[in-house]
């Protein structure tokens, strides 16, 4: 037990980042350099019932005080203000809808909250309710475009949700009730969620980043191994979200508005062909999509490494594209209009 608790002392007050406490008899500390503590691998080969004596020492020794199983989660909770506490996971159910459109749920279940990921099909999201048997309380918009807002007056009437959306779009979004630009952040149940504003594909989209669950939803801005069409905005102003998008952490899971990420793969290659990891990619998502599976969600340290709209400072790419000298700006455009005429 003395050494357990020296474990403590000296990883968990100068590193830590967030303590989980998901069950009674188990806590998970996360340390800001990514590692993780669990009870189970500290008490590896240990009796079972030594997991909540040392449990029971923890908290008494972080909270100070005793604590027994009904009172623990409630002690914890009064402790918010000293320590970082994450009370619940943040679900996600993803599915798709419509043509090629994804639709995503998030759920909080202590705080008993349900977003929807834009509404681009009200039956659709309906059937994801009814698969999860979640009730659904928001509807957070990326962006404008009827694939992504078809949903929302339906689902409004039905649930009376609060629908969130951008506000340079606002006027564009049915129902909506509260609106968010670059900046801005709110709460969703337990989990704070960060505002990015990424015009380009329209000029009012943004995007939407939890770092507590590192995800993020990143609408028509991001795609795997692509990145949206600009209707709306110029070229300067996409690469400009881009920008944004790639300080995201590289363990981030990134969801996006549609499964195009075989079409994107083709294109990659013609760009960056001897990429060996993109190469290999590839191979995967062609084996993913001949099943008829997803390919999605992605994660940022993929996109980073595979996604040439992400890598324009690339030399082979430069090279490949007959652009050494040009600017990241310059080379992001030249592949976006490779890809407009492919």
């Amino acid at each position: 037990m003395i050494d357990l608790l020296q474990q403590f002392r000296a990883r968990l007050v100068p590193k830590l980042r967030v303590v989980e406490i998901s069950k009674i008899n188990r806590v998970k500390i996360h340390y800001a350099d990514g590692s993780k503590l669990g009870f189970d691998a500290l008490l590896d080969g240990a009796a079972l019932g030594s997991i909540f004596v040392v449990y029971e020492a923890f908290c008494k020794w972080v909270l100070g005080v005793d604590l027994n199983v009904e009172s623990s989660i409630l002690i914890v909770k009064d402790y918010l203000t000293k320590v970082k506490c994450i009370m619940a996971s943040l679900e996600i159910h993803q599915f798709p809808c419509r043509s090629d459109n994804f639709g995503v749920l998030i759920h909080d279940a202590d705080a008993g909250v349900t977003a929807s990921i834009d509404a681009p099909e009200g039956a659709a999201v309906e059937r994801a309710l009814a698969d999860t048997g979640w009730t659904l309380t928001h509807i957070i918009t990326t962006h404008h475009h009827g694939d992504h807002v078809e949903g929302n007056l339906m689902l409004k009437q039905k649930y009376n949700v609060h629908i969130i959306g951008p506000e340079a779009e606002a006027s564009k979004i049915p129902g909506i009730d509260e609106t968010v630009r670059e900046g801005d952040s709110f709460k969703f149940g337990s989990f704070k969620v960060e505002v990015i504003e990424t015009p380009g594909h329209t000029l009012g989209q943004v995007n939407y980043f939890l770092p507590e669950a590192k995800v993020a939803f990143t609408g028509d801005t991001l795609f795997a191994l692509g990145c949206g069409r600009i209707f709306e905005g110029t070229p300067a102003q996409m690469w400009g979200s881009m920008v944004k998008l790639k300080k995201l952490p590289a363990d981030t899971t990134i969801y996006c508005g549609h499964e195009y990420t075989l079409a994107n793969a083709k294109f990659a290659l013609t760009v960056d062909p001897d990429n060996q990891a993109l190469v290999e990619r590839v191979a995967e998502i062609e084996a993913l999509r001949a099943q008829d599976k997803p390919t999605l969600p992605t994660t940022m340290a993929i996109e980073l490494a595979t996604n040439p709209f992400l890598r324009p400072e690339d030399a082979a790419i430069r090279a490949h594209l007959g652009m050494a000298d040009a600017s990241d700006e310059a080379v992001f455009t030249e592949i976006r209009h490779r890809k407009d005429v492919s």
